[in-house]
């Protein structure tokens, strides 16, 4: 697999809109909000009374940054990857499981091939939107919030994941997984901080607290692999 550049780039903001038409509103209404159905109707008019809420604010957009980098492997578990136009560089170490096959994140990015990550944010105004609706005192309305900018940080993800492989392979679909730090088969949240400086998300207003936290809340960050093998390694 080859690349046509290394390093990070910033993805253009992802409009309100765009965001929208990408949001599983299924397992926003069903998951994030706890009505029995995907097609509840009182789940989907509560949808639509939070987008309209947030759309008379000004809406929401998102920023990214998505990078390319040769890997190392110094050992099966460890990737350290480094950014060749600023001279960033960070180290990964994956666990492995226990039983069974034994598989480890690691094992699907090759040395000297491109190893892909990103990292995309709705920023301060998500955070801002959030808090007026919370000082508002209308519980009912925070959790319909607090879901939906969830549920548009997520649809943000899953865009730039798609821009990472359409850059990867070019002209192809390829499949491929996304493992977000902090959840099973990837390190825990204290690698945000590294992958954050990597990436250079500064750029786009994006830095991690004291514990390792995304700043600001809705965020994401995440490794991309392409390997169609590990479409079958959820771990």
């Amino acid at each position: 697999m080859t690349a046509p550049w290394r390093g990070a780039r910033t993805l253009d903001d992802i409009p309100f809109d765009a965001l929208l038409a990408r949001l599983d509103r299924g397992a926003l209404v069903r998951s994030r909000w706890g009505y029995p159905a995907a097609d509840d109707p009182d789940g989907l008019a509560d949808l639509d009374l939070a987008v309209a809420s947030l759309r008379a604010a000004g809406g929401v957009a998102a920023r990214a940054r998505f990078g390319l980098f040769d890997a190392a492997k110094p050992t099966p578990d460890i990737v350290e990857v480094a950014d060749p136009v600023y001279g960033r560089h960070a180290t990964f170490e994956f666990p492995r499981e226990r039983n069974g096959k034994r598989r480890s994140v690691a094992d699907y990015i090759e040395p000297g091939q491109p190893a892909a990550f990103f990292c995309a944010t709705l920023g301060r105004t998500a955070s801002v939107y959030l808090r007026t609706v919370l000082d508002s005192g209308d519980s009912a309305a925070y959790a319909l919030a607090h879901g939906l900018l969830a549920g548009l940080a997520e649809a943000a993800a899953a865009m730039v994941h798609e821009r990472v492989l359409a850059e990867l392979l070019p002209g192809v679909v390829p499949r491929g997984k996304r493992y977000s730090f902090g959840f099973p088969g990837c390190p825990g949240v204290e690698a945000n901080g590294p992958l954050v400086d990597l990436l250079g998300g500064q750029a786009i207003g994006l830095g991690v607290t004291a514990g390792s936290e995304l700043d600001p809340e809705f965020s994401v960050t995440a490794l991309v692999v392409t390997t169609a093998s590990a479409e079958y390694f959820s771990a």
